[in-house]
């Protein structure tokens, strides 16, 4: 029989509910202002769900603070039969001490589904590191998307964070994001890819990494760890914003060649340093992906020239499965020579349908553009085409 899922979106309205017949539940309090005293109230409450199986509980923007938080999470634990949770404390001031709570609490689930956003929270190397205990006790995780954007783990909170993460073997799909401010550096991504090699059953990958002064020394390290991920067939990749360089993509490249099955990918490397013989040897190293479908690559604000951008161009004829194509590579210094072939290179893709073309803030001339278009306009196979030139 199918459970009605039920859903609440006053404090008031939940409280008075019949708690104990909830089984999918979702709790909607974003930017209400609940703060400590609406937390006191709803911790309760949510302890009478005893027979919650799953809940989406959205508490962005709350003011809550690090006390009530963790004693909201004390209150959770007793929802011992949880297996799909989402719980969203985005922007709550909760800081290290806040999660201990919460950390209590994801240890006596029976999790398998884990959507976990803790984003600007002021966390640091300690929380982060407590979080990755507490995720290493649920043993049946098999889906986790873990949010620490804008916090301040350093590169001592990334390894212990990931290798506790590292234990979580049967995780199956793994989604995380330390965007901006996390400054995990070399050793924080090279433990991340030492984490990604213990795990046998990975299939779907999304590491959103920008900005976290990642030089070629931890993307090399890194790659070593993601290569050994045979299983991933959808990778989302975001470096943009580090400073990997030639010798650091060149890694990551390498590494993604060696994924048999990867299917779908999407790579952001935009704002890394990355001349010719960066995008030459990604070029290598993509056109041993024969299984690609779906690749969306973005090489924004680099220095590449003609000669990588032809490079590519080329070497992504020989993905025969290719379907559909995103290649922004805009504020670079393509056009000092002719790139004209490159629209009949990509007119002869042999499955393209779809091209997304972003060439903007570059130095080709009216003429090349006029060349370049014209050529891409003739694939026959295309069926949707979205040029910025």
């Amino acid at each position: 029989m199918d459970i009605k899922k039920q859903i609440f979106k006053e404090l008031d309205d939940f409280v008075q509910s019949s708690l104990s017949t909830h089984v999918d539940l979702e709790v909607i309090l974003i930017r209400e202002m609940i703060r400590a005293k609406g937390a006191s109230i709803l911790g309760p409450a949510l302890a009478q769900c005893l027979n919650l199986k799953s809940l989406n509980l959205q508490l962005q923007f709350n003011s809550i603070g690090s006390s009530a938080v963790s004693a909201l999470g004390l209150d959770l634990a007793n929802c011992r039969q949880i297996e799909n949770l989402k719980l969203s404390l985005y922007e709550n001031n909760i800081a290290d001490i806040g999660l201990t709570g919460l950390n209590f609490a994801l240890q006596c689930f029976s999790l398998k589904n884990l959507v976990y956003n803790l984003g600007s929270n002021l966390i640091e190397a300690e929380g982060a590191t407590e979080v990755g205990v507490s995720l290493a006790r649920c043993p049946n995780l098999q889906e986790l998307n873990l949010d620490l954007s804008y916090n301040k783990l350093g590169s001592k909170g990334a390894v212990g964070l990931f290798t506790n993460l590292a234990k979580c073997k049967n995780l199956q799909s793994f989604s995380i994001d330390l965007q901006h401010k996390n400054q995990i550096g070399d050793e924080g991504i090279a433990s991340l890819g030492s984490a990604l090699a213990c795990w046998a059953n990975i299939n779907f990958c999304k590491l959103q990494i920008a900005d976290n002064q990642i030089g070629p020394k931890g993307a090399l390290g890194f790659g070593k760890g993601l290569a050994k991920c045979s299983k991933i067939t959808k990778l989302i990749l975001d470096l943009r914003e580090n400073n990997i360089t030639n010798k650091g993509v060149s890694g990551v490249s390498s590494a993604i060649a060696q994924i048999p099955n990867l299917s779908h990918l999407e790579l952001t490397i935009r704002k890394n340093e990355i001349g010719d013989d960066g995008a030459t040897q990604l070029a290598v190293d993509l056109a041993k992906c024969k299984n690609l479908i779906t690749l969306k690559l973005e090489l924004q604000t680099n220095s590449i020239r003609s000669k990588g951008t032809l490079d590519l161009g080329n070497s992504l004829s020989h993905c025969m499965k290719l379907q559909f194509l995103s290649l922004f590579m805009s504020d670079n210094n393509i056009g000092f020579q002719d790139v004209s072939s490159l629209g009949n290179i990509i007119a002869h893709y042999p499955s393209l349908l779809f091209l997304k073309l972003d060439f903007n803030y570059n130095s080709l001339g009216a003429v090349q553009k006029a060349k370049l278009k014209k050529s891409i306009l003739k694939g026959k196979r295309l069926t949707q085409k979205i040029l910025y030139l």
